[in-house]
């Protein structure tokens, strides 16, 4: 989903590092037990999971076992309380009908499924609360989630649009310099 575009896109990964992610398969749930499964392969490896709100619900049960085996994962959740990629796809090719994305989705409490499960819990509404919070929750040696609470109206940017080719996203570059920038003649769609 948007989540896992937005993590590629803007993740800067340092040495010693390694991103896990699905791939263009857009599987949602599959960032928990990726992380799991990365903390449990070495000792005192850590793992962060970042996901949207709809892929943290698929999962549910993985919160248990990061407790149960006392892993102290951070899942930072971007919650635009939608299943964002879908709606966005919806509203560019079937003029906004949002069935199961807004319309009859909705996401639970996230803080009280947090304090069910013995995670901490802690709260992003402003850009102005984002460093102090990402800071404090990496000093814990605890499993936590940090709810990025975000407008229900998100997007991607740049993006690939359905039948274009993958040097031609969205935005589109002005034509002109679409073909200045291009190695090889760009393809015509």
């Amino acid at each position: 989903g948007q989540n896992q575009m937005w993590s590629g896109q803007s993740f800067h990964i340092k040495r010693g590092q390694r991103m896990l992610i699905s791939g263009g398969m857009g599987s949602m749930g599959f960032s928990a037990p990726a992380a799991m499964g990365a903390m449990l392969s070495g000792k005192g490896k850590k793992g962060v999971v970042i996901c949207g709100d709809g892929g943290f619900q698929v999962n549910l049960q993985d919160m248990d076992f990061f407790v149960k085996h006392k892993l102290p994962v951070k899942i930072i959740l971007l919650n635009n309380k939608c299943l964002g990629m879908v709606r966005e796809f919806q509203d560019m090719y079937f003029g906004g009908r949002r069935q199961s994305t807004v319309k009859g989705y909705t996401c639970p409490n996230i803080k009280k499924i947090a304090l069910a499960y013995g995670f901490a819990y802690h709260e992003i509404k402003s850009m102005k609360e984002v460093d102090k919070i990402i800071k404090k929750v990496f000093q814990m040696n605890v499993p936590v989630i940090v709810d990025i609470k975000l407008g229900m109206e998100t997007s991607v940017a740049p993006k690939l649009l359905m039948n274009r080719p993958i040097e031609d996203m969205s935005p589109f570059l002005d034509r002109k310099e679409l073909k200045e920038q291009m190695i090889i003649k760009p393809l015509k769609n």
